[in-house]
């Protein structure tokens, strides 16, 4: 008999969760009747919806999601919670509840990957959970992800979370996964070799992390080809890196991490429009078949080690519009087809020192918003076709061998007719500049630093575009914002010096000796008959006249000063400190009160929740509503006053009741003393008790309101010695006597 008994409990326990399930089932629209046929039956969305369940659990879903307005978009409403079983409905369309949570569509509903994948009706195609404050280890997810894409998940964009660990092997498991999206965590390790097993993978998203090590072997091998966008910027990726094989490949940002060896790309990469590599160790020479790439619109190589003279038949793409080679080694002069091309916007060749000649014709690059070529060897005078080019914004040519003039009679005779600088420049004398000094140079040639980081401790005029210049011929009129808008950047040497004055306390040098004749002058050990022979103008600090000799006994007698001032001060902090000591428990307690304002409402662990409720309220406000509406009214100030001396937070309030959570018990406590005996003291409305029976309030009302009011008070007399030991207590002291009546039974 007891065998039987216990089998039959058991089976009372199955049959009872069987149900449990049933109605769970029933509830979250995994066995609604009114689901059309699908590939994805009840098991397929059982599963779905139990996979979803435990991601939710394993980032710390219940306690730290908390999704933003701009997730809105994703999914009508719902969320995540183990409750969360919503009927899920989209136009006349009856889908399981899971559809509707937010960061979560299913098949044929829009995302924002929405394409022409096949897929079957209410299986989980993407997962958007981005920006929802979504914590735990990465790896953890990967078992579920699986069990998701067994189904059809092919999106995932977990980005801008705080998901850690690594990405585990098991990725493999994900082999039809078209995008994977996971910038902005704080993802660590190396990237798994199986990676190259998401043959399907298109977009791959892992900026901003803490990921290390090679990829060598990871990106377009084998059968996976098919990768259109790449974003690893700002990890720790170190070694080569090879994108020859992404014949498909569109955007490759790779830039802020540690890469070497040559450049990933060449002439296989023809769909190609942006690379963006700046910041890595890429080193050796440019390859020409960067510029046959057809469909090139951004090329960003900055701060590398690149080396090699530029190819002077280099004609990049017509789409290429930004382009930035500063930071590197390259050589030789800049290459005219640079100047060919109409639609380049940004040419960036500064901070090459071994970059020589003259700037070609410029006179058809009229989409230039910016050219720099600073820090280069570049000579010559500024080019007239700058002044016409109706975009120009910004150009930079500092510490550059650029002047214009070769002999100081030459610069006197420009200086008489006003030359120095072409037409469309002018000197602006009113707000003086100190010249730029770009000490990177000396990292790189110290002899061209030296020579180039010249006019220190003097301030010389700012050249501008002036308004009054021609604005070209033809078609090619500027806009007349770009005259007052447009920066130049042009060292004091180009116009010799003209109006540059010594900084406060500097005066001129006579005997400085530095000539650019060491620079224009001498080239291969040969002496070159075209040379600039130019005096450099530098200041240096006035002398002191009449400086005071501090003897020996007045610096005995400053050490014995400043001695005694310091033993002042070590007696001062040490009474401050005793002062504060004292105060300690009263600090104390005050930091903790700031604390919890400052941390508003408490949304995990220990807390502590009052509900408050006015008895007989819905019988008095009909009795006399006008005067229930007055006594309402003081009813809340008292609550919310006591709500904020106590650092409470309002979680509902419905007519005359109020749920707020605290911090602790005390404060909750101590609430609810204060509002009882403040309550005592309001003034309430005359005649708010004179209604209903007459006869028996007329009777009775004085002497049933004195007994409640006396009952009260005892009662709130005795909390207040429970909790703290009667008159003299910590709440006292704490608080002040704010939340005690001042005197019982006080009148209106």
């Amino acid at each position: 008999m007891p065998g039987s008994l216990h089998w039959l409990l058991l089976w009372l326990l199955a049959a009872l969760s069987v149900s449990a399930r049933a109605a769970s089932d029933a509830g979250c629209g995994i066995t609604d009747a009114s689901l059309q046929p699908s590939a994805c039956g009840e098991t397929c969305r059982r599963e779905t919806l139990e996979a979803l369940r435990a991601i939710y659990r394993d980032t710390n879903g219940p306690l730290g999601w908390n999704f933003t307005e701009k997730n809105q978009h994703i999914a009508p409403k719902g969320n995540w919670s183990d409750s969360s079983c919503v009927r899920c409905s989209i136009g006349d369309k009856i889908l399981p509840s899971y559809c509707c949570w937010l960061g979560v569509s299913c098949c044929q509903q829009p995302h924002t990957f929405s394409d022409n994948t096949a897929c079957d009706p209410y299986s989980v195609t993407a997962l958007q959970p981005q920006s929802g404050n979504i914590t735990g280890p990465f790896h953890r997810l990967v078992p579920h992800l699986a069990v998701l894409h067994q189904y059809g998940l092919r999106y995932l964009d977990m980005g801008r979370n705080f998901l850690t660990g690594s990405i585990p092997p098991s990725i493999a498991n994900l082999p039809n996964l078209k995008m994977l999206l996971l910038a902005s965590n704080n993802l660590t390790g190396t990237v798994p070799p199986q990676l190259s097993q998401l043959t399907q993978l298109q977009q791959l998203d892992l900026e901003f992390n803490f990921l290390s090590g090679s990829l060598d072997q990871h990106l377009c091998v084998t059968a996976n080809k098919s990768l259109v966008t790449l974003y690893l910027r700002a990890n720790n990726f170190t070694g080569p890196l090879d994108l020859s094989n992404c014949h498909q490949l569109q955007i490759a940002d790779i830039q802020e991490n540690g890469f070497t060896g040559p450049l990933p790309v060449n002439a296989t990469n023809r769909a190609l429009l942006v690379l963006r590599a700046r910041m890595n160790e890429f080193e050796g020479p440019l390859s020409e078949d960067v510029w046959t790439l057809p469909r090139l619109i951004q090329l960003d190589l900055t701060n590398n080690s690149l080396t090699g003279t530029l190819p002077q038949t280099a004609t990049p793409s017509n789409q290429l519009n930004r382009l930035y080679l500063g930071g590197n080694n390259f050589c030789g002069s800049v290459p005219t087809g640079f100047a060919d091309n109409s639609q380049l916007t940004d040419l960036d060749l500064g901070d090459n020192p071994w970059i020589s000649g003259t700037l070609p014709n410029l006179q058809w690059m009229m989409g230039l918003v910016t050219l720099i070529v600073s820090n280069t060897r570049i000579r010559g005078t500024i080019p007239y076709e700058l002044g016409n080019l109706p975009f120009l914004q910004t150009v930079d040519l500092h510490n550059t061998l650029m002047t214009c003039c070769h002999t100081e009679d030459d610069a006197q005779q420009q200086l008489k007719n006003n030359t120095l600088l072409p037409r469309f420049l002018v000197l602006d004398s009113s707000a003086p500049q100190p010249p730029i000094l770009d000490w990177r140079l000396s990292n790189r040639d110290a002899a061209l630093a030296g020579l180039l980081n010249t006019g220190g401790n003097m301030t010389c005029p700012t050249v501008r575009r002036s308004p009054s210049a021609p604005y070209g011929s033809g078609s090619n009129v500027l806009r007349p914002a770009n005259l007052t808008n447009q920066l130049w950047f042009v060292d004091p040497e180009y116009f010799w010096f003209k109006n540059c004055t010594c900084r406060d306390g500097f005066e001129e040098d006579p005997s400085y000796n530095a000539s650019y004749q060491r620079v224009w002058c001498v080239g291969n050990h040969v002496e070159n008959p075209s040379c600039v022979k130019m005096h450099v103008k530098q200041c240096k600090p006035i002398p002191r006249q009449d400086q005071p000799v501090i003897t020996r006994p007045a610096a005995a007698a400053i050490a014995i000063s400043g001695l005694a001032f310091c033993l002042l001060l070590v007696m001062l902090v040490s009474i401050t400190l005793n002062m504060c000591i004292a105060r300690t428990g009263k600090i104390r307690r005050q930091l903790n009160w700031w604390h919890k304002h400052l941390a508003g409402m408490p949304k995990s662990g220990k807390m502590s929740i009052v509900v408050t409720d006015i008895e007989g309220y819905s019988d008095l406000f009909k009795r006399c509503p006008e005067l229930m509406y007055k006594a309402l009214t003081l009813h809340n100030n008292v609550i919310r006053r006591a709500k904020y001396e106590h650092c409470g937070s309002t979680l509902q309030q419905e007519g005359d009741s109020y749920t707020i959570a605290f911090h602790d018990a005390f404060d909750a406590v101590a609430f609810c003393l204060q509002v009882q005996q403040a309550l005592l003291e309001v003034c309430w409305p005359e005649g708010l008790m004179e209604g209903g029976d007459a006869s028996t309030h007329s009777s009775n009302g004085a002497a049933n309101g004195r007994t409640a009011r006396r009952i009260r008070l005892g009662q709130l007399e005795g909390m207040s010695s429970l909790l703290s030991g009667g008159p003299s207590s910590w709440l006292k002291r704490s608080r002040g006597n704010s939340m005690l009546p001042k005197t019982q039974g006080k009148g209106c």
